[in-house]
């Protein structure tokens, strides 16, 4: 069996890893949908994916995803492994690097209003994001794809991993 299955289960074997990765997948996929005007609550509730907005809308997915998955891992590891937080501080600053990439690439429709206040600078910063809002987030997916790949090394050459979990601790 894959590495990575096998962190997999013992990570989500864990009911607080399995809801906490939950509720960071759901909350940020709702909050870069509604950011990117994708999805509405007033005056009706309203989901809107267009088929010029589809490679947005998947790179959303994938960021939220991966953000929910990266961060129950680095948690994991603090709670679980006893690993330090300088150790598992990259799946937490890579979870932060997506969510705010993903978060100020959405704030195209948001942003021109605060641009404003910030004059040509800010008109130009919040273009710019808009302008490369998919490159920005596949970056941003790329940062956490290496990011889960660097927290399942450290977890399996941690410690030994038996495939079966007999009433005993998986971590050995």
């Amino acid at each position: 069996m894959s590495k990575h299955i096998q962190v997999i289960r013992l990570v989500f074997s864990n009911i607080y890893f399995l809801v906490l990765s939950g509720i960071i997948f759901v909350s940020m996929f709702v909050l870069l949908l509604y950011v990117q005007g994708l999805l509405f609550f007033e005056p009706y509730f309203i989901f809107n994916v267009t088929e010029d907005v589809i490679p947005s809308f998947i790179s959303i997915l994938v960021v939220s995803l991966l953000t929910s998955i990266v961060t129950a891992i680095s948690i994991f590891q603090i709670s679980m492994i006893k690993t330090s937080s300088k150790k598992a501080g990259a799946g937490i600053v890579g979870s932060a690097l997506s969510a705010g990439s993903g978060i100020c690439t959405s704030c195209s429709t948001v942003g021109f209003s605060i641009a404003s206040s910030f004059g040509i600078a800010g008109a130009t910063a919040v273009s710019f994001l808009n302008d490369y809002e998919i490159p920005i987030r596949i970056a941003a997916i790329g940062i956490l794809t290496i990011t889960y790949f660097s927290m399942i090394n450290k977890i399996t050459t941690g410690c030994k991993i038996s495939p079966k979990n007999n009433g005993h601790n998986p971590i050995q």
